[in-house]
């Protein structure tokens, strides 16, 4: 069996940004763990968090996370992650066949299922194994191993599967049995209030009325606006390198598909610390409303031209341009698409 990356069968960390979301942890908590689990929604609705945030609080059942790729329609990847997963669960006896070495064999799919449904079934405690990101499952033979699994998984074993689209499992026939719970958009969409405090903690200070335009033209989907995205980086390294072209594109695709044709991720800093640097995307047209200054402040363009006004003055930047913000009341225009890296360097109050 092929070594699985340690990160790939991590719960994701929480990015300084994360919103916490109560009701919707409630929801995940509420559920008999014997049924299947199904948090289905469009990219950025914060499914992964949410998960992720959930598997951190909880005390009473280990969590065995794979984050699945591409890469896992090769049916031996895919089941060596979830082995290795719940291998990793502190509560699996080191005498347990999930630490035994697993040999694939070509062809053989179903046989290997069985064994891994009985190791799975001799298993102390319940676990809670987290499928995520399943829509990268598209290879009929994936897609027929994991329907074997669905169908023999031991009930001592909680299975939650994230995905952008409903999978081509066999969904319908455990939604008439009443053992699959679903979790989509309209309980994933966040309150005017979540709203407010996301973008507060991405570096956009908006008033309430612009939060509730924002939130309006959204529909309450973090990507319609800001990304509350998952972190890439190490926190134990003093160094960090980030590729500001690849971001500046991720932004651009979602500000382009989203509804309030904005889009935004915090890269360096947050509302604790006193330097902040941000990724902001607009489509052409779009605009940051009219604000205060948070602080001294430069915006980098990455991407098009933007038009930063204040009052009766305005600052045209294109590509590779570095605009100094005024201290004074401004907004962000976008003359056509177009990405910048936004840094602040809050004042320190006596206190801090």
């Amino acid at each position: 069996m092929p070594l699985v990356p340690r990160a790939k069968i991590t719960v994701p960390r929480l990015p300084p940004e994360f919103v916490e979301r109560r009701a919707q942890r409630a929801d995940l908590d509420a559920q008999n763990g014997e049924d299947i689990g199904l948090v289905c929604a469009p990219a950025g609705y914060g499914k992964t968090l949410l998960l992720a945030d959930w598997a951190l609080r909880s005390t009473q059942t280990e969590t065995a996370w794979v984050g699945l790729e591409r890469d896992d329609n090769d049916p031996r990847r895919l089941w060596s992650s979830v082995v290795a997963a719940v291998a990793g669960c502190q509560s699996v006896p080191r005498s347990s066949p999930l630490h035994a070495p697993w040999i694939w064999r070509p062809g053989a799919q179903p046989e290997f299922l069985a064994e891994l449904v009985d190791a799975l079934r001799s298993l102390p405690r319940p676990i809670r194994l987290v499928l995520d990101n399943v829509h990268e499952l598209v290879e009929p033979e994936a897609l027929h191993g994991l329907g074997i699994f669905l169908r023999n998984r031991p009930g001592q074993v909680q299975l939650i599967l994230s995905s952008r689209l409903d999978p081509p499992l066999s969904l319908p026939r455990l939604r008439l049995a009443g053992r699959l719970w679903e979790l989509r958009c309209d309980r994933l969409r966040f309150s005017v209030a979540e709203a407010a405090t996301l973008l507060e903690k991405s570096g956009l200070h908006l008033t309430l009325a612009q939060v509730e335009v924002l939130h309006q033209r959204t529909e309450g989907c973090p990507a319609g606006g800001i990304v509350s995205a998952e972190p890439r980086m190490d926190k134990d390294d003093p160094v960090q390198k980030i590729s500001l072209d690849a971001l500046a594109r991720e932004q651009l695709e979602l500000a382009k598909a989203g509804g309030s044709g904005r889009s935004a991720r915090t890269v360096h800093g947050g509302h604790e610390r006193v330097l902040r640097q941000t990724v902001i995307a607009l489509r052409g047209g779009q605009s940051l409303a009219e604000h205060e200054s948070p602080g001294e402040a430069t915006v980098h363009v990455l991407r098009g031209r933007v038009r930063l006004v204040a009052g009766a003055d305005s600052w045209d930047g294109r590509q590779g341009d570095l605009l100094i913000v005024p201290d004074v009341a401004h907004s962000l225009e976008a003359v056509e698409d177009a990405a910048v890296l936004l840094t602040v360097a809050k004042t320190r109050t006596a206190a801090g």
